[in-house]
């Protein structure tokens, strides 16, 4: 019981990783092309 709890949050903190990883990619773009744009 208590291991398959384990499981499932640490399941939930690996796509909660992923996910902000794939948003702070997204943000370093995102300022990248505005600082392309201003030059």
């Amino acid at each position: 019981m208590f291991s398959r709890y384990n499981n499932s949050a640490r399941a939930a903190i690996e796509s909660n990783n992923q996910r902000l990883k794939a948003l702070v990619f997204l943000v370093n773009v995102y300022r990248r092309a505005m600082n392309d744009f201003h030059k």
